[in-house]
């Protein structure tokens, strides 16, 4: 026994996963245990990922055009994203907070 912990698994065989900023950190991990899960897995990041069963694309999450495009990539092959992992982070230029825009 490994201490009393339980690994969390779950069936997801048959579905589409998409992980944002999946290529290292927390996003790898997430990327490992969906695809220990049974889902086909594609990561959205700057930086490719050398993962068996993970399809790697270059995206930039801040480019509309960039996603539009990777989801059409998902789409034109017959497949649909069943889950989102937005695991991808983008804080802009850094300002006091008072000095940032309300929207």
């Amino acid at each position: 026994m490994n201490g009393g912990f339980v690994p969390v698994s779950y069936d997801l065989i048959g579905k589409t996963a998409v992980v944002t900023g999946g290529a290292k950190s927390i996003g790898k991990a997430i990327v490992e245990r969906l695809v220990a899960s049974g889902a086909a897995v594609h990561v959205w990041d700057r930086d490719q990922i050398e993962l068996k069963g993970v399809v790697s694309t270059k995206v930039d999450i801040t480019s509309r055009d960039q996603v539009t495009h990777a989801i059409n990539m998902i789409v034109d092959r017959g497949l649909r994203i069943d889950v989102l992992v937005n695991n991808a982070g983008y804080l802009g230029t850094l300002h006091p907070f008072d000095q940032h825009e309300p929207a």
